[in-house]
């Protein structure tokens, strides 16, 4: 069999691959196999074993990888998402300072300002840590603060529909059981 290999290093020996080898964990063996030529990058090597072979060698230094170029999202994507962000964060800051004016009851006012939080919050961490991925640990931070985000857009969600749907329907009855001359007088505008 042929191997070729790209780096150059010293002392090259031919192996197998056993998985029984180390209590079931597989390793390196190099009984069986020896190396019958070797050239700059190429080495010819026989073995009596039916799997993965491979030539060890002693590599004195090895060079960095090269520099992958981090890759950035489309220039839109940033640019609605800073828009996105301004808009949600400007009805948050209306709500907080303004809720005394604005007829909203509170149960609805609390569920508006989580629900505009946690989209502001999915959207940020997927357009600023979408491409983070060099470091496992801010990967992983990453990926646990965006499915909790996004998990809690959804609860959010479904919590408002519920609220919006309890309040349509008692709505609808109360009406149906009242008498239409008694209705209070609504302003045209409204």
């Amino acid at each position: 069999m042929v191997l070729r290999h790209w780096l150059p290093g010293a002392d090259g020996v031919v192996a197998h691959w056993n998985f029984d080898h180390l209590a079931g964990n597989g390793g390196w063996l190099e009984e069986g196999c020896q190396i019958t030529h070797t050239e700059i990058n190429i080495t010819t090597v026989s073995c009596h074993h039916f799997s993965n072979i491979a030539v060890l060698k002693k590599i004195s230094s090895v060079p960095d990888p090269p520099e992958v170029n981090k890759e950035v999202l489309h220039p839109v994507i940033y640019t609605c998402t800073a828009v996105l962000l301004l808009c949600l964060f400007t009805t948050i800051i209306t709500y907080i300072l303004k809720h005394n004016t604005i007829r909203i009851s509170r149960k609805s006012w609390h569920m508006l300002l989580n629900l505009c939080f946690h989209i502001a919050m999915t959207c940020a961490v997927f357009a600023g840590g979408i491409n983070r991925t060099r470091h496992g640990v801010i990967c992983q931070v990453i990926g646990i603060v965006l499915h909790y985000s996004s998990l809690s857009t959804l609860l959010w969600i479904g919590v408002m529909a519920r609220v919006i749907y309890k309040e349509a329907t008692q709505r609808g009855q109360r009406l149906q059981d009242t008498d239409p001359t008694q209705l209070p007088q609504r302003p045209m505008l409204r």
